[in-house]
């Protein structure tokens, strides 16, 4: 459900979904957003953290008999990445359309939508800003954890992705809110072009050049627009690993033509 509505809220224009209907949403962001509870005291916590901590990395089922490894097909993070980022993306849509600051003035919502004026107050979003963005860092460490213990590429690969994804959402919240909320999201940008290129290097590794070419292409372009001093600043070294990792994959895929 979580990665459908983030899907939704790229073509939200286009697909005509309504200012209310995207408020609706924004319960189901900000519930999936909240810390995951650890203190497993009775069966029902546990139901829920299982739910939650839940994620989608599964191969087709034919695998199980024929032992072909193949990318699993199924892939979505769980509830502390893929919430935050259905909830930066809802109250992107919403800065956009120039609403956000009015929801707090909807009073149909009182009804419709109880919590949509808490969840947006500036108050709520300064306190999710700040909680997305140490997410983001997790899961890039989490990719980390996992290529380094097991050599696992495939599912380092969908940690550095899904939290590069967690980092274009919040980027692009900032940029919606003329970067009112800029403070909360310091060090972001440099996040999402580690990612990226930690992606564009799990690509290259599987042989998916098409893939590592638009990572590294997205990491190097993301770098560019830096500054070179503050916690957004990538430093000379990321800067020419990422370059190498386009020309690698554009040479690969010159080979296969």
């Amino acid at each position: 459900m979580q990665r459908l509505v983030a899907t939704l809220t790229y073509a939200a224009n286009e697909c005509n979904i309504s200012d209310s209907d995207l408020i609706s949403l924004l319960r189901i962001g900000n519930d999936a957003s909240q810390p995951v509870k650890t203190m497993l005291v009775s069966e029902t916590d546990r139901y829920k953290y299982i739910e939650r901590s839940f994620e989608l990395f599964r191969s087709p089922l034919y695998t199980v008999f024929t032992q072909v490894k193949v990318e699993p097909s199924l892939q979505i993070a769980d509830e502390p990445v893929i919430g935050p980022t259905v909830l930066a993306r809802l109250l992107t849509v919403l800065a956009e359309r120039d609403i956000l600051q009015t929801v707090s003035k909807m009073t149909k919502l009182s009804v419709e939508c109880p919590d949509s004026k808490q969840i947006t107050s500036p108050d709520a979003i300064h306190r999710f800003l700040i909680l997305a963005a140490k997410r983001v860092t997790a899961r890039r460490e989490q990719g980390h954890k996992r290529i380094r213990k097991d050599n696992e590429m495939d599912y380092a690969c969908l940690a550095y992705v899904s939290a590069a994804e967690l980092a274009v959402a919040l980027i692009a919240f900032d940029k919606a809110t003329a970067r009112k909320y800029a403070a909360n999201v310091t060090g972001i940008r440099r996040e999402l072009v580690l990612c990226l290129g930690n992606a564009a290097e799990m690509a290259l590794g599987m042989h998916q050049y098409r893939r590592a070419l638009a990572y590294a292409t997205g990491a190097v372009q993301s770098a560019e627009s830096l500054s070179k001093t503050g916690a957004d600043a990538v430093d000379d070294v990321i800067k020419a690993k990422n370059t190498r990792r386009v020309d690698r994959a554009r040479f690969a895929l010159s080979l296969s033509t």
